[in-house]
């Protein structure tokens, strides 16, 4: 554990959305007085302060030594920087404000910078603007050019939904005298620089196209609609317009469920069935949705892979389909039939010769994908992200895993200072889809282990490597391969990131993962 002052605040690490604020004041009672909690359980982390130092102190050591299990998940414990708890303020008593704050509850489709200009365009537009996750909820700071515009925009948007019966809007007065947007993209943007800059990060911000004018497949995933970056053009239904815009209006192409109709199951053919495993394909379909279960039909190279939909589905079958598993190209299509019944199910009915296998049990590790929190899906490359890692965990500790695994690791770089989350460059894209599938789930770490999530990372981070390296004095070998010490190589962002060790202090509503 990173090595921080005492205080009377805990930090609380790997909390499963099941375990009820109650049961962890249960286990921390006998150390001393617990006097406040904060535990967001969609981000599987929070705060435990108790009436002294000491009692904090206690509590923190021997759960350091005897692990908590809950639900069976290893919580985890560790100072916290804060000296207490603040309660947060209530929106309602803040004073008029050229800063408002927006929430949006009943999502169904994108919260996105192009979206909300598109709303505040008809006040003047917004000067700058961020967007952030907040439980089931997307919220945004939305600065405007001065208190009059925003309490126009309170009194005719407070209540009222961007699209006909969906994504509705609450909106409130912040407390910040100032907006401070560090980089223009899809979820935060400074209308405020020169003209040309911002139209740099718009082009930036925005997907690549091919020569046909069709998207690129590096899209940003909410909830069961595929949205490019930057597509202004989607809006359809606005405030105070009937219709609901259509899921083709997104500038996906893809069939929705109520079109398509059927169970949300995959085919997958040409598997080897010698080496091949449900949790293989768990691990892989998981980087692009939430699997529900797997059925391996046996003597016949083929599975089943059930997802949550069907929208889920058709992004596996774009980025899997022909996809190098284990020397053999695999096909990826809609299955014909049903939903896979249950394991117990099948057992009832007496079907012998086939597994099934649950996933839908482990919401961390295979589950990954939830509607308010947009996922970037990345194409099968070399480059993979990891993340979930214990505090501190090691070099050496991720590549024992890694190599164990058939791994042929050319680049490994942690991108946190606690060492939660890492990219690593393998060989080959077949060679990372490997190692995917089998040190996902894999427990990392000697201490308090924890099990990896494993997803692809962004291609380019390959080539800037490789730049680096020709550049670069060699750091450590391991088998023979040199690692170098180089720049940050930005996350890939496509897996529920493990939250980076202690949020600091009144920021905790702009942590997203």
């Amino acid at each position: 554990m990173t090595n921080l002052p005492p205080t009377k605040v805990l930090y609380v690490r790997n909390i499963p959305e099941s375990v009820q604020d109650s049961e962890l004041i249960q286990y921390c009672s006998p150390f001393g007085r617990v006097t406040s909690t904060l535990i967001l359980k969609e981000k599987g982390h929070g705060f435990i302060e108790f009436d002294t130092i000491e009692s904090a102190s206690a509590a923190c050591s021997y759960f350091n030594h005897s692990p908590l299990v809950l639900h069976g998940f290893h919580i985890e414990f560790t100072f916290s920087q804060r000296q207490e708890i603040t309660p947060r303020k209530d929106p309602d008593a803040n004073p008029p404000n050229r800063i408002i704050l927006l929430t949006v509850t009943n999502i169904m489709y994108p919260v996105t910078v192009d979206v909300l200009s598109q709303v505040f365009s008809k006040y003047g537009g917004m000067e700058k603007v961020i967007i952030f996750n907040r439980g089931n909820a997307i919220q945004a700071l939305v600065q405007l050019r001065d208190i009059a515009t925003a309490s126009t925009c309170r009194v005719q948007l407070d209540g009222q939904n961007i699209y006909a019966g969906c994504n509705s809007l609450k909106v409130q007065y912040s407390s910040l005298p100032e907006l401070e947007v560090k980089q223009n993209n899809e979820r935060m943007f400074d209308f405020t620089m020169p003209s040309s800059m911002m139209m740099h990060n718009l082009h930036s911000a925005s997907t690549t196209t091919t020569g046909n004018g069709s998207s690129s497949r590096n899209m940003y995933y909410y909830g069961g609609s595929l949205s490019p970056m930057g597509d202004a053009a989607y809006l359809g239904s606005f405030v105070g317009t009937t219709g609901t815009p259509s899921p083709k209006a997104f500038g996906a192409d893809y069939l929705s469920t109520s079109s398509h109709g059927g169970a949300p199951v995959l085919l997958i053919e040409n598997l080897d069935e010698s080496l091949t495993i449900p949790e293989h394909l768990a691990a892989l379909f998981a980087v692009y949705g939430n699997v529900v279960r797997i059925k391996m039909m046996k003597r016949s190279e083929s599975a089943l892979v059930q997802m949550h939909d069907l929208d889920q589905c058709h992004i596996a079958i774009e980025y899997l389909n022909g996809v190098m598993l284990h020397g053999r190209s695999i096909s990826v299509k809609l299955s014909k039939g049903g939903s896979i019944p249950p394991p117990s199910k099948i057992q009832e009915e007496g079907e012998t010769g086939n597994s099934v296998k649950e996933f839908s049990g482990y919401p961390l590790l295979y589950a990954r994908h939830k509607p308010d929190k947009p996922q970037r899906l990345f194409l099968p490359s070399t480059t993979l992200h990891l993340s979930n890692m214990p505090d501190d965990t090691t070099e050496d500790e991720v590549l024992s895993v890694l190599l164990i695994n058939g791994a042929d690791v050319e680049y490994l770089r942690f991108l946190d200072d606690q060492h939660h989350i890492a990219i690593v460059v393998c060989s080959s894209t077949e060679n990372a889809l490997l190692t995917l599938v089998s040190c996902h789930a894999q427990l990392c770490g000697m201490i308090q282990p924890r099990p990896l999530r494993v997803g692809f990372g962004h291609a380019g981070a390959s080539d800037m490597i490789g730049s680096m390296i020709d550049h670069a004095s060699a750091g450590f070998m391991v088998g023979g391969t040199a690692y170098y010490d180089s720049t940050m190589i930005a996350s890939s962002g496509n897996d529920d990131q493990a939250v980076v060790a202690d949020v600091a202090p009144g920021f905790e509503h702009l942590a997203t993962h």
